[in-house]
Formats: C-alpha cells, structure tokens, sequence
C-alpha cells in the first residue's frame, strides 16, 4: 500500500501560503486552503440529513462535492442551495464547493 504513496512538490510557498499536496491511490488528503470558508455557511450542522447552502460575498460554486473523512468523493450536487444527505451513513464529512477554481472546505457532521 505504502509503494502507492505519491508526493507531488510544489514550491514551498505560492502567495505567501505553504501549499502541499499528497495523493494516496488518487485521493487528494490535503490541499492548498486559499478562499474563506465564512463566504459559504452550511446549516444545520450537524444535520439529520438536508443542508441549506448560504453563499456571501459573490461566492457561487459551480458544484459542491461530498467527501467522506478520508478524502474519498461520495457525491457531487450540482444544485448547492439545498443538499439531501440522508442516503450517507452517519459520521463526519467535508463539502467542497469549487469557484473560479478556489475551493472552499466545510466540515459537516451527520447525525
């Protein structure tokens, strides 16, 4: 499993942020954070399975992604107002929505 592991370097820093990237089996585990996730409310959290969606600041993902804890993706909605969980076990999870190719990193709890 280990000979699986892949780094991909960057340069230390990019606009002032330490950026590092580490694929395992094509999972992304770690990424560059550079928009605020203040620009994108998730609520109720934790949820017994439906998330409204508040976007400020004229942040409007194109899509928002479901991963579970270990970054693998569970789902993708392309319709991120309004998102029904219910059909994903209980647990913790991350929603990414994706702008102008800036991600933005929520996690969620579902009960």
């Amino acid at each position: 499993m280990f000979n699986q592991l892949h780094k991909t370097r960057h340069p230390p820093l990019i606009n002032g942020l330490l950026t590092i990237t580490i694929h395992v089996n094509d999972i992304i585990t770690a990424a560059n954070e550079t928009a605020n996730s203040s620009n994108f409310d998730v609520y109720p959290n934790p949820s017994n399975g439906v998330l409204n969606i508040q976007t400020k600041d004229g942040f409007t993902p194109s899509k928002i992604a479901l991963h579970d804890i270990d970054g693998r993706l569970m789902h993708t909605f392309h319709d991120p107002d309004r998102l029904d969980i219910n059909e994903f076990h209980p647990g913790v999870y991350f929603l990414v929505g994706t702008n102008d190719n800036i991600p933005i990193k929520v996690k969620i709890v579902l009960l």
